[in-house]
């Protein structure tokens, strides 16, 4: 059977219009991508090694080691005696490594994430005016009224850190140390979270929950 071709120039416009009308209809029902929620929101895409987390982790630790040693719970930062706040147990904080406010906080928000930050910021007992840290006319004085107690039993020589588990957002890990009174191994159970760029600690680690 012949075609006529004819017949064929007729239809060919019709064919035409009923594509172009199939594939805007695709297009309209075709999902936008570019408002998927993504899988992963973190550029480490999930593909680091132990070895390159552990890179990422221990600058933390080390700072973790700083607050819980030398800043807020078995000892505190230097004390200026001869600049006391008249009528409190507080004085002007004597530290090259903080000479303010500013910079301690910056220390703690480059360390921990928000909510742990604003709770060693507060940090004080009983009903006590002040917490341990706090500005007051541009100067850093610390609450020595507020001083720890206690004794470190920790000992970061030689600690040893493994990667338990990771994600794009969260990483836990186990630091190995000793307990310097009972010369024994212990083993803290950390949580690090990518936020804003960065990996933060969850929460302040002191041994005394292990």
């Amino acid at each position: 059977m012949g075609i006529n071709m004819k017949k064929l120039w007729m239809i060919y416009p019709l064919l035409l219009a009923v594509i172009f009308l199939s594939a805007c209809g695709s297009l309209q029902n075709k999902p936008d991508l570019t408002t998927a929620t993504p899988t992963v929101s973190s550029p480490m895409e999930n593909t680091l090694s132990a070895e390159s987390m552990v890179a990422l982790i221990h600058p933390l630790v080390e700072r973790n080691m700083e607050c819980v040693e030398h800043i807020f719970y078995y000892g505190t930062l230097s004390a200026n005696t001869q600049e006391q706040l008249a009528g409190m147990d507080a004085y002007a904080v004597q530290s090259e490594d903080f000479p303010s406010y500013t910079a301690l906080l910056q220390f703690l928000q480059q360390t921990y994430v928000s909510p742990v930050v604003d709770d060693l910021m507060n940090m004080r007992t009983g009903d006590s005016q002040y917490p341990l840290y706090f500005e007051h006319e541009n100067t850093l004085y610390i609450n020595t009224a507020m001083r720890p107690q206690l004794d470190s039993e920790l000992d970061w020589t030689d600690y040893t850190i493994a990667i338990q588990s990771t994600s794009a957002l969260s990483c836990d890990f186990t630091v190995g140390l000793r307990n310097k009174q009972t010369d024994t191994e212990l083993s803290i159970s950390m949580n690090a979270v990518f936020e804003d760029g960065t990996w933060l600690l969850s929460s302040v680690y002191t041994g005394e929950e292990e």
